[in-house]
């Protein structure tokens, strides 16, 4: 049997744009990239919230069994520059965020949720439990 959940809420989070948000953009975008001739290296994150209380629920009436598989379906839409093969890691964040208003193309800048440095916004001020390295 076949069952999707979609998305609640999603944004793309980017290191060089540390306190951009983009919580209502249509695109994710997984980036890693060295902008003109530095050599730093800025990458981007996306962050998805699904809803799995029917599926926890699900589980535990053993309507769904243990050792279900479960797959997570992206589609591209502009590919530049990809390699053959590379490998992207999905890991559980252990921290609620705001998903926000934000578009990639806004001007100034959103920053009224999600973004690398901050789990809520930048006028609220929560970071991110982790470090990240970059200010």
């Amino acid at each position: 049997m076949i069952y999707s959940i979609f998305v609640e809420r999603d944004a793309t989070i980017y290191e060089r744009l540390y306190q951009m948000n983009t919580g209502i953009d249509p695109l994710l975008e997984i980036l890693h990239e060295t902008p003109g001739s530095g050599s730093s290296i800025y990458n981007s994150r996306i962050l998805l919230k699904f809803d799995v209380s029917d599926i926890e629920s699900r589980v535990n009436a053993n309507k769904i069994s243990n050792n279900a598989k479960y797959y997570l379906s992206l589609i591209t839409a502009d590919v530049r520059e990809i390699p053959q093969e590379y490998k992207i890691y999905a890991y559980p964040l252990s921290s609620s965020w705001t998903n926000g208003t934000g578009r990639y193309t806004n001007q100034p800048v959103t920053t009224d949720g999600v973004s690398w440095r901050y789990r809520t916004s930048k006028r609220v001020g929560t970071e991110w439990d982790i470090v990240t390295g970059k200010q």
